[in-house]
């Protein structure tokens, strides 16, 4: 079943032309009508109004013929059927005016009639123009209507030049406040970028009505242009060199027939250029479609064509919409290249913050095994019971597994443990299980209780902590380690404090490479001060809008 509008979009959808056509038909059958009915019309030179009338109608017919079946000569007669409706117009108030003819004279529907058709082809600028160029006009014949000796009510002609005045600024304001053509929008299905030609193609076709269509897009960062196309005859797509393209291919809009070697270029500024004797762009006749519309298409990211055929009653009017249609196009390319590259920098954000994890943990954790295991060694080589290192070693291993397991929740869910936690609280039981493990003594400094931060904070915060300890143990052979915390002006400041040989630079030691990342992507800095027997290193985290 046709959908309600259907049929009515199919007749006048972005074809002016038809409408202006069947206007003015309707308009010549309704004034010819009202003459005929009227014996006091035409009110003079009743042979010579009659026959200007009665061929204006029979032009009327022959114009709306050219418009249901030629876009190229409805484009040409354009100018010159406008000037004959201005002419018809004038000499038609000239044959009907009298001190009666109000309900007789074209005068009110037929301006009507120019300034839309005006408008519709030209735009609100020309409009301006020949609505003033009307206007003089009509006064003129007035005042030649005078000198003849027709009587005249001044009043009443007075007040039709108000009224076309006031038409004229009321449809050159609608005209110069219309949008530009309605762009339909086309949102590629998600999870298909590969798809990205064949659903544009199937867009451009539906939003069109073409019957055939065929699109050429060129990647800026890919040495090959893609082809699709689809008809009557199927889909394909083929794959060329990126020169298939040429610049003449992409400079601008227009309708063609190659059969007559027509062309209607759309400019810049919207004007259409009629051309004959011109063939196509290359990548057109490569097409081998004999009519259509060619819509080249600029994005961010990349170039290319579009190419329309078999679109029913094809007008000048297509030409801007389906360049809508083709900037449409475009955007669509660019959004799937921007979201291939976000989804890029997403997987190198997540393999980097997996490394810093496995570096700080997991690592840790095995470098922390392999210190107690040579300790362990030393115990038993000295006869002592190493029954409780070695209960203190499960007991540091399982802790670490308890963290492995919060890293590989952490990649499996978005959130872990939704709302805030007491951060103080959570820093002490790191305290106490880093200590078992690395066997070391670890004084938390005073905290606020009422410091709270939510789960991926504290998580960032704690491994924080777990790679500056190690450090400490590790590089700096620290067997005291103190962790401190505070909180002010929307930063939090996490100092670790050990009595460790410090950093081979002091100060200025290379600073280690798993805090600075992990802090820079936090947006936090990192502030060292090392000397034998005392290393300070201060980080400091933004929380506020965090929490």
């Amino acid at each position: 079943m046709t959908p309600p509008g259907a049929a009515y979009s199919r007749l006048f959808e972005h074809r002016s032309g038809r409408v202006i056509a069947l206007c003015r038909l309707v308009m010549a059958m309704v004034f010819a009508i009202a003459l005929w009915l009227d014996p006091m019309q035409p009110a003079r030179a009743d042979v010579f109004g009659l026959e200007v009338l009665l061929g204006y109608l029979g032009l009327a017919v022959v114009l709306t013929v050219v418009a249901w079946r030629s876009w190229w000569y409805d484009h040409l007669a354009a100018a010159p059927v406008f000037a004959i409706d201005v002419a018809v117009f004038l000499l038609a108030v000239f044959y009907t005016e009298n001190s009666s003819s109000d309900f007789v004279s074209p005068f009110l529907s037929f301006f009507a009639f120019l300034m839309l058709a005006a408008i519709a082809r030209w735009g609100w600028r020309v409009t301006a123009w020949l609505a003033a160029a009307i206007s003089i006009a009509f006064v003129m014949l007035g005042a030649r209507l005078h000198e003849t000796g027709v009587v005249m009510d001044l009043f009443r002609f007075g007040r039709r030049i108000a009224y076309m005045v006031l038409m004229a600024l009321v449809l050159v304001w609608f005209g110069s406040q219309r949008r530009a053509t309605a762009r339909p929008r086309f949102v590629a299905p998600d999870g298909q970028p590969a798809s990205i030609p064949e659903d544009a193609i199937a867009f451009a076709r539906a939003a069109s009505g073409a019957r055939s269509a065929a699109l050429a897009w060129i990647d800026e960062e890919e040495p090959r242009a893609i082809v699709a196309s689809d008809g009557p005859s199927g889909r394909s797509r083929s794959v060329l060199p990126p020169d298939a393209l040429s610049a003449q291919d992409l400079g601008e809009a227009l309708l063609f027939d190659r059969r007559r070697r027509r062309q209607l270029v759309l400019k810049d500024n919207g004007r259409l250029l009629a051309r004959k004797g011109s063939e196509p762009p290359g990548a057109v006749q490569s097409m081998w479609f004999d009519e259509g519309i060619s819509v080249p298409l600029s994005g961010a990211t990349g170039h290319g064509l579009l190419v329309l055929s078999g679109i029913s009653g094809m007008s000048a009017d297509h030409a801007p919409f389906c360049l809508e249609i083709g900037r449409e196009i475009a955007l669509a390319f660019d959004r799937e290249h921007y979201a291939a590259v976000a989804n890029d920098a997403a997987v190198m954000r997540l393999r980097s913050s997996i490394a810093r994890d496995l570096h700080d943990s997991v690592a840790q954790s095995l470098a922390g095994a392999s210190f107690r295991l040579a300790a362990l060694r030393n115990i038993i080589a000295d006869g002592r019971d190493p029954l409780d290192e070695l209960d203190s070693i499960r007991g540091g291993i399982s802790g670490e597994q308890e963290n492995v397991r919060e890293i590989i929740k952490r990649l499996r869910e978005a959130e872990i443990a939704p709302g805030d936690h007491s951060l103080a609280l959570e820093l002490g039981k790191l305290a106490d299980q880093l200590a078992r493990y690395w066997n070391v003594g670890i004084a938390l400094g005073k905290a606020d209780a009422g410091i709270s931060a939510s789960a991926p904070l504290i998580y960032e915060i704690q491994q924080l902590v777990r790679e500056a300890v190690a450090n400490a143990v590790r590089h700096g052979a620290a067997t005291t380690i103190g962790v401190d915390l505070s909180r002010r002006r929307g930063q939090m400041a996490l100092a670790v404090t050990d009595n460790g040989q410090g950093f081979p630079g002091g100060a200025e030691a290379e600073l280690p490479r798993s805090l600075t990342e992990r802090l820079a992507a936090l947006g936090g800095t990192l502030v060292i001060s090392s000397r034998p027997g005392e290393t300070r290193i201060v980080m400091t985290i933004p929380v506020r809008g965090r929490e």
